[in-house]
């Protein structure tokens, strides 16, 4: 794609070429018209004076006599050199008494038309012959001219340098003239609003040309507005909106900039993932807008309590992080920590309400923990979870042997899910013995895990995982279900009165449907209730 410059440029190049092409036509055309008249002239002077010395030849004894006539030809004529009379090789007469030998045939010009200017430059000997009688016995003689090659050279260099000046010269001038008016009302202008277009951020000066004035002002305002618009749209996606606070997209920026710095001077930093212990009930009791207003104050404490060269953002509902570095110590770097954890504590007024509030924060360290802001942010979340289910409003650090508990506990969840649809659980039945009598009284039933690959996996390990997940709702109701089947076997077999003990998780206690789900399974199964020890 051709730019502007570019175009007029060769527009203008053509011009000129086409404009030289046609005087470079006539000036050879010019010079051929010369050239031809020099030509003729010298014919015409050959001409002329090999007649009188046909018409008035007696002998070679008289041949001096002819010198005069060769003598006055070439003083009439400055284009004339030397003019000689030669019989065969041997030269009779010569008005230059320096030339002692003829010159050779081949550079002599004998014909005299269609002669160039060029060839007229290198200096050429034109020749005649002329047909004499001696009694009665024609002698040939040759009338050779030799042209004044310092003469002809002067004569064609006036005709260029007059061509030169008076077409050559003026043509480049007005070119040059045309081609700086474009480049200054057209190319320049046009190059400036290209730069203004596409990086420059400062307008041009106004133009001389409407239509261009036009398009720059047109420019100038648009760009003004995309202006406003980027900058609200940048502060938009790097702010948030309730907090005021970066938001996770600026926290990533400047996270990433502060990766590099201290890859580079080989230091740590500690990123701090910041949770509200029981926000929802907040919200859920006095409102999103006490919450909302709550949010904005917690903003407003932890923005007093870091340092300015410290990074804050909100990365969810009620989710902070913090990220601290240039301290000299891990003591110092827990007095700052515990300050945003006493301010957190105290009571709030938010509006009329004193709230009374509280965080869990999980700390990660750069390299240690991680070297991107994914990595920190996963490990300070699971360190803040911790937190959380060690009471809650403390600190806690994450450690390796913490994450690897949570991906084993994240893996024993997925199995857990499995083990569910497999059919992988089996009850067992653990005898109670009467100590005096040595009788069986009863059993407890006793929930075991065949996992396929791992072998049988005790209680203690999943029973915990299936109370975080929820799963110990279905979990539960399969115990209670294959219990109560199995009591109901014993019953009907052996017409037995031992008492059957089914443990029951708090979690599945305190689920609204369980005395309802309880209830349908004893009328299932017809079972005496005193028989059932929850």
């Amino acid at each position: 794609m051709l730019s502007t410059q570019r175009f007029f440029l060769g527009l203008l190049a053509i011009i000129m070429l086409s404009l030289y092409a046609t005087f470079i036509t006539y000036y050879l055309s010019e010079q051929q018209t010369k050239a031809d008249l020099i030509t003729e002239e010298i014919h015409l002077t050959l001409s002329e004076t090999g007649y009188l010395i046909s018409t008035s030849f007696d002998s070679l004894s008289g041949i001096q006599s002819f010198k005069s006539l060769l003598n006055r030809k070439v003083a009439q004529s400055n284009l004339i050199s030397s003019m000689i009379l030669a019989q065969g090789t041997t030269i009779l007469l010569s008005t230059d008494p320096s030339i002692k030998t003829l010159p050779s045939r081949l550079d002599s010009i004998t014909t005299f038309s269609n002669i160039s200017a060029q060839k007229l430059l290198q200096s050429p000997t034109f020749e005649i012959t002329i047909e004499t009688f001696s009694q009665n016995k024609v002698m040939p003689l040759t009338l050779l001219l030799k042209v004044n090659d310092y003469a002809f050279a002067n004569y064609f260099s006036k005709t260029r340098i007059q061509y030169i000046s008076t077409l050559v010269i003026p043509t480049l001038l007005v070119t040059l003239s045309l081609w700086a008016i474009l480049h200054f009302l057209l190319m320049k202008p046009l190059v400036e609003l290209k730069k203004y277009a596409y990086y420059s951020k400062r307008p041009p000066s106004k133009f001389k040309i409407k239509e261009l004035e036009a398009i720059r002002s047109s420019l100038v305002q648009t760009f003004d507005r995309l202006e406003k618009e980027q900058k609200a749209l940048y502060t938009s996606a790097r702010t948030d909106e309730l907090s005021g606070l970066p938001n996770r997209n600026h926290l990533n920026e400047r996270l990433n900039w502060l990766i590099e710095e201290s890859s580079r001077s080989k230091s740590e930093f500690a990123y701090l993932f910041i949770d509200l212990d029981n926000f929802k009930n907040i919200n859920d009791t006095l409102g999103h807008d006490i919450g909302d207003e709550l949010l904005m104050m917690i903003a407003g404490i932890m923005q007093e309590v870091i340092r300015d060269y410290d990074i804050i953002a909100r990365v969810g509902g009620d989710e902070f992080v913090v990220v601290l570095s240039q301290y000299q110590n891990h003591i110092e770097l827990n007095h700052i920590i515990q300050r945003i954890i006493a301010k957190l504590s105290e009571i709030h007024t938010v509006g009329t309400y004193p709230v009374r509030t509280s965080a869990s924060i999980g700390v990660a360290f750069y390299p240690k923990d991680g070297i991107d802001s994914r990595t920190l942010l996963k490990n300070s979340d699971i360190a803040m979870y911790e937190a959380k289910k060690s009471g809650k409003n403390q600190i806690h650090y994450f450690t390796e042997s913490l994450h690897q508990t949570i991906l084993a506990e994240v893996e024993l969840e997925n199995d857990l899910r499995s083990a569910l649809q497999n059919q992988e659980f089996e009850l067992y039945y653990q005898p109670k013995v009467d100590i005096a009598s040595g009788k069986i009284i009863g059993a407890e039933s006793l929930v075991r895990w065949h996992h396929p690959t791992k072998g049988m996996i005790s209680p203690l390990q999943f029973i915990p995982i299936a109370e975080q997940t929820g799963l110990m709702i279905e979990l539960g109701e399969w115990i209670l279900h294959q219990a109560l089947q199995q009591q109901q076997k014993w019953q009907e077999l052996y017409q037995t009165d031992l008492l059957l003990s089914i443990n029951i998780s708090a979690v599945q206690f305190g689920y609204v449907q369980f005395f309802s789900n309880f209830q349908s399974l004893c009328n299932q199964f017809d079972l005496d209730l005193k028989l059932i020890d929850i």
